[in-house]
């Protein structure tokens, strides 16, 4: 079943086992279409306040761009009201702090981190210092944030000069049908109903699919970012390349299961595969459908099964061989 109608170059659960070596190939070229028409669309931009600590050097200046990139792929869906970027490094964290808790109507009650966490103001030193993290803000002000901590060393890697935006401004985005229902008063019902719907690969796996196909510069790029992460992001104990690791370990978790644990990271491998595999199905941004029909309270398998049109039980052993098949070309 197709979310979204490019073209008929989408495969079907009924053949996309044999055809899974093509994925990538159509996941790109469906992609570069998708993000195009949002381009072309009237109103996707959500206005940007770009904040870059005093004394940080940014060795990539083209994230604002990305983030735009990120607003047309995703622009079928609600839109953030604004979105307030923070990108700094070790020395700017107190700056960073009072920047965000300067924000307009910021309460510890309407984010779900704690602001000292988001600025890593305990670190001692750049050794527990980096990373970032996204979301938006609960109650009227449906606006989002990111928290883009950079080290003084440059990582001289694609991700960071791209996908790591991309990725984040997907987290923020992914989370916005959720504030849309009435019956979600506050921080705590709608983070409930996210977290307990959705299972372990998708939250991750849904900001890295768009991180690597959004903000890669070429099919080449993307095929090679692709390959890095499935063969990198190793977790001990579970074997990808195994079909009853990934039924077991995988889709047998949902977020309150695995969040915090050492399978949570699968999400940036596995789950990659996994969104890959529904978007050469059912289209680029399908899977974000997904997470729109779990905020209306659908069980997780209802709504995979509205949108893709098998039962989520008969799907897992099809997706599970193609992660199989997948992890074992790229190991």
């Amino acid at each position: 079943m197709s979310f979204c109608d490019l073209s008929n170059n989408l495969l079907t659960f009924d053949n996309i086992i044999d055809e899974y070596k093509q994925i990538p190939e159509i996941v790109w070229q469906n992609v570069q279409v998708h993000l195009q028409n949002g381009l072309n669309s009237n109103n996707y931009k959500t206005p940007i306040t770009d904040w870059v600590g005093p004394t940080t050097d940014l060795y990539y200046n083209e994230h604002i761009s990305d983030y735009e990139n990120t607003m047309a792929f995703w622009y079928r869906f609600e839109k953030i009201e604004a979105f307030y970027s923070h990108i700094f490094n070790f020395d700017d964290r107190q700056a960073a702090q009072e920047n965000m808790n300067a924000l307009p109507g910021v309460t510890q009650e309407k984010i779900l981190y704690s602001i000292p966490s988001l600025t890593q103001i305990d670190c001692e030193n750049e050794n527990c210092f980096g990373g970032a993290n996204a979301g938006i803000f609960s109650g009227d002000n449906k606006s989002g944030w990111s928290s883009i901590r950079i080290k003084s060393t440059d990582p001289n890697t694609r991700y960071y000069r791209g996908g790591m935006y991309v990725h984040e401004f997907t987290h923020a985005i992914s989370v916005r049908p959720f504030l849309e229902r009435a019956d979600l008063s506050d921080i705590t019902d709608w983070n409930s109903r996210m977290r307990s719907f959705h299972p372990c690969w998708i939250d991750e796996g849904t900001a890295h699919y768009a991180g690597l196909t959004v903000a890669s510069r070429n099919k080449s790029e993307y095929f090679t970012q692709r390959i890095n992460e499935i063969k990198g992001r190793q977790v001990e104990g579970f074997d990808p390349t195994n079909t009853s690791d990934v039924m077991g370990q995988i889709f047998n978790q949902n977020f309150y299961d695995c969040v915090g644990t050492p399978i949570y990271e699968a999400g940036y491998s596995v789950g990659l595969v996994i969104v890959e595999t529904l978007s050469a199905i059912s289209g680029p941004d399908s899977i974000l459908m997904l997470w729109k029909l779990g905020s209306y309270g659908l069980e997780f398998s209802k709504a995979f099964e509205y949108l893709y049109g098998v039962s989520w039980e008969d799907a897992k052993p099809i997706i599970a061989e193609i992660v199989a098949k997948t992890s074992l070309d790229n190991k």
